[in-house]
């Protein structure tokens, strides 16, 4: 008997101990995303602050093509989309995507280079099933094969991308509340020399510290795993910028 209970104080205080444990770890990550939440509210009230008078540069109906947005069909060994503005709205259809981990990235020709901006613009899915196979959205600081990218996922999920010489040095995919189910949804970013921050209608979601060079903004699509074919409608593409 003694026996017995000397191996039982032994498993009660080992359960205690794992439990201790588990609730400190808990604790921390507990406290490690209250302090990733504070920061991302501190800098998204600094960067719209710092923004506040800015006033649009490029505003962006899709009335016409006056900004010259590429048209038509895009294709190489991994993706196929084509474009088209109509009514007001400027489609994106993925065609055939052959693998994953591809994408496309469109900016204006009547474009320009910015270091520090606003910009946004509005999304809905038209059609695609809502597996994740596809992001949509903003792409910023775009130099040839570096970027970054904010998009909305057809699952509802946001995603971030961070893109030197085509490869991928920082990717982050969320969920989020303020993505708006089956409907048009609002993604904007702000960027400050290396802040950037991303918000999904008018909600900051994730900020971003990164040493992109000054490039052009457009717009983009990233296929992460082979799919059916999806389309998107983009509306009100915006850039602000200090004068």
């Amino acid at each position: 008997m003694q026996a017995t209970r000397r191996v039982q104080a032994t498993l009660d205080a080992q359960s205690t101990a794992e439990s201790q444990l588990v609730t400190a770890t808990a604790a921390r990550q507990l406290t490690q995303q209250a302090a990733e939440k504070a920061l991302l509210q501190l800098k998204a009230q600094q960067l719209a602050a710092a923004q506040a008078n800015w006033q649009p540069v490029l505003n962006d109906s899709f009335t016409d093509n006056s900004l010259g947005w590429p048209q038509g069909p895009k294709e190489d060994d991994s993706l196929a989309i084509t474009t088209l503005i109509d009514g007001g709205k400027y489609l994106w259809t993925v065609v055939d995507s052959r693998h994953g981990n591809s994408y496309w990235n469109l900016t204006p020709a009547n474009g320009t280079v910015f270091t520090d901006f606003y910009a946004s613009v509005n999304l809905e899915f038209m059609r695609g099933e809502q597996d994740g196979h596809y992001a949509y959205g903003l792409v910023f600081r775009h130099v040839k094969d570096d970027y970054g990218f904010f998009g909305l996922r057809n699952d509802g999920h946001f995603q971030v991308l961070a893109v030197f010489d085509t490869g991928i040095y920082q990717d982050i995919v969320m969920s989020s509340d303020a993505i708006l189910p089956d409907q048009p949804n609002q993604i904007e970013v702000r960027g400050s020399g290396s802040d950037f921050i991303f918000l999904i209608n008018g909600q900051p979601v994730w900020y971003l510290n990164e040493d992109f060079p000054p490039g052009e903004i457009g717009l983009g699509v990233e296929v992460m795993v082979k799919g059916a074919p999806a389309q998107v409608a983009f509306t009100d593409f915006v850039i602000s910028a200090s004068k």
